[in-house]
């Protein structure tokens, strides 16, 4: 969300001051937009990192995991 609230503050300064000046300024909109996106892309690396050293995660992720019998559907793990 606050990606997109610094995005429109720095693609459209002139149409949200109050966006602007809520932020600190221009140059504060720009710094929070750039930080916050490092992080994103950073959290995105790792993650992909992560699947790609470990790729039965993500084939687990996108097929639901392993299926369970009858028996221990709902039942807590001993």
């Amino acid at each position: 969300m606050s990606q997109v609230v610094t995005g429109l503050a720095i693609w459209k300064p002139v149409q949200f001051p109050g966006l602007v000046s809520l932020l600190g300024g221009f140059q504060s909109a720009r710094i929070i937009h750039f930080l916050g996106m490092a992080g994103l892309v950073g959290f995105l690396l790792v993650h992909v990192l992560l699947a790609l050293l470990v790729p039965q995660t993500l084939w687990a992720m996108l097929t639901g995991g392993p299926r369970l019998s009858a028996g221990r559907v709902g039942r807590p793990q001993e």
